[in-house]
């Protein structure tokens, strides 16, 4: 058996991180840990590259996915680990969410265009690797990037957060 630290709760940027399943791999090895899992959101996009880089990187990479639902009004994120990612019932699932994301989002940039914030749906759509989990975060740095904000949490404050004027409730 071996010892080491493992980090089990990890996004890439086919979710809401910014590095890529390269990037992680690095990052991870430079600290020294020798196993850890891809939760990205609502998809397993970065799971095979990140399996197969993992053995260059000589570090284990638990496949996983982190997924959202709400019990009493309150979001619970749950997270699933050794996951069989080319399940078809998870697949099917995994697109009912990424088209939920995709709607969620258009609705919101709708609603920011209606506060006078003008978001193009592709400028938002270019931060996420594949599409697939585009979120508000997305929407956040999209609003940075067209220096309609000054920082990202300028736009959850004003815009975007659970309070705000064009908030728009997450398909469970």
């Amino acid at each position: 058996m071996l010892n080491g630290y493992a980090d089990l709760h990890i996004h890439t940027n086919a979710s809401d991180s910014t590095f890529t399943a390269k990037e992680v791999l690095e990052k991870a090895k430079s600290i020294g840990l020798i196993s850890i899992s891809i939760t990205d959101h609502d998809t397993i996009d970065s799971i095979e590259a990140s399996l197969e880089l993992g053995k260059s990187y000589d570090i284990e990479v638990i496949p996983g996915v982190e997924l959202s639902a709400e019990e009493d009004g309150k979001e619970i994120h749950m997270l699933g680990y050794y996951i069989n990612y080319k399940d078809e019932k998870l697949l099917k699932i995994l697109k009912i969410l990424k088209d939920a994301r995709l709607e969620r989002v258009k609705k919101i940039l709708q609603k920011l265009t209606e506060l006078g914030l003008n978001l193009d749906l592709k400028e938002v759509l270019k931060l996420t690797e594949s599409f697939t989990s585009v979120g508000r975060l997305h929407i956040a740095r999209a609003l940075k990037n067209a220096d309609l904000i000054v920082d990202i949490s300028e736009a959850f404050r004003k815009y975007i957060g659970q309070n705000g004027p064009a908030y728009v409730k997450k398909y469970f």
